[in-house]
């Protein structure tokens, strides 16, 4: 089997046994290590949710989130907060880093010791 596809199968797989029926309308696609997530979801949290498993297998070098947020409504500036947050969970490097959200805009400030942790 060749690489890209054993990328695909093992994130399809991991979305499937985490997030159920959720993963019926996410499609993946890689290519040399760089993955590609499309789809809809509901919220910002599924897509986030989505990119966060797909980084866990082996491989994957890259991730283009290009899902949709199919929402009835705006996403509120706390969501997009909490949201944020939530990504920096697990990195201590990043725990002098806040956020501020105004109007669907994320503001991100702090320290950090090198370039490659303020990209």
């Amino acid at each position: 089997m060749l690489e890209n596809e054993r990328i695909e199968n093992e994130i399809r797989d991991l979305l499937e046994r985490e997030l159920k029926e959720l993963s019926m309308d996410i499609n993946v696609k890689c290519v040399n290590g760089h993955v590609t997530l499309y789809g809809i979801v509901d919220t910002l949290s599924e897509k986030l949710a989505v990119e966060e498993l797909a980084s866990r297998i082996d491989g994957v070098d890259s991730i283009e989130n290009s899902i949709t947020v199919s929402t009835d409504g705006t996403i509120e500036d706390k969501e997009i907060e909490e949201n944020v947050m939530n990504k920096f969970k697990g990195h201590p490097e990043l725990t002098s880093v806040g956020v501020q959200v105004q109007r669907g805009t994320a503001i991100l400030k702090g320290r950090v010791k090198t370039l490659k942790e303020k990209n």
